[in-house]
């Protein structure tokens, strides 16, 4: 059950990033007509903060899957992660479209973006900020926890055997966390370094850093790939035992 509630979290979170890369593929440059420009900047806007939002719920999960052992998400749990990582972002967007719906124009670089610098700070880079404080102090807990070396023998209360068990068992747990740790903070610095090389594209470096956003968005998809099924173990298993089914069904059916 908890492998199925990650996938799901994981779904949504590649759901996010397509959908803000679609719109910076066909839709950043596209400023006329006016009101189809603030539509796709919005969009564009609550895309992002979406995609960061579901990284915070993955590192919740993992906080979560280390601390309770026997933890098991219900339903419940993930349709109050659906609410809070595809809601939350709405809440500034909203409030931009409502107030100040102008300043989704940049009129400056013919682009669909956030062209006023207290909308921008305040309704963007704050909640990333936030998102990647977040997701930093919960990757320190679960390290924390995980190279916390396990007291169930403590005082010698253990046979050897015993011991042994449970120091293999603490072990490949720690390994499977520092597997999916690394996979999340690999992704939390990717979508951090591309939005930080978008911030920069100013001044006489403004080509050199509009270069290293174009390529680090560019590499979003094909290092989540990488990360949730390439270098799966459970992914790689299932993988295997479907083509074995499809290879035997094959073989059955030319030899009949």
């Amino acid at each position: 059950m908890r492998h199925h509630t990650l996938n799901l979290v994981r779904l949504q979170l590649c759901i996010a990033l397509i959908l803000s890369n679609i719109v910076i593929v066909f839709g950043l440059r596209s400023t006329e007509p006016r009101p189809l420009c603030q539509a796709l900047a919005a969009l564009l806007h609550y895309a992002i903060l979406a995609s960061f939002a579901w990284m915070a719920v993955e590192a919740a999960f993992m906080y979560k899957y280390i601390v309770c052992v026997f933890w098991k998400p219900t339903k419940a749990f993930f349709f109050f992660c659906l609410l809070f990582a595809w809601g939350i972002p709405a809440l500034p967007v909203a409030v931009v479209l409502v107030i100040i719906p102008s300043s989704y124009v940049w009129e400056e670089r013919e682009a669909c973006w956030i062209s006023d610098r207290s909308v921008f700070f305040a309704g963007f880079i704050a909640p990333l900020s936030v998102v990647l404080l977040f997701n930093c102090l919960v990757f320190g807990l679960v390290l924390k926890i995980v190279f916390r070396p396990s007291d169930s023998c403590a005082g010698g209360s253990c046979s050897k055997v015993k011991a042994k068990a449970i120091a293999e068992a603490f072990t490949a747990r720690r390994r499977r966390v520092i597997r999916r740790i690394r996979s999340a903070v690999l992704i939390v610095s990717t979508l951090g370094l591309t939005w930080i090389f978008g911030l920069l594209q100013i001044g006489h470096f403004r080509v050199v850093f509009a270069y290293a956003f174009t390529v680090s968005t560019s590499i979003q998809g094909v290092l989540v790939f990488l990360l949730y099924c390439v270098f799966n173990n459970r992914f790689r298993k299932t993988l295997q035992a479907h083509m074995e089914k499809v290879r035997r069904k094959s073989s059955s059916t030319n030899s009949s």
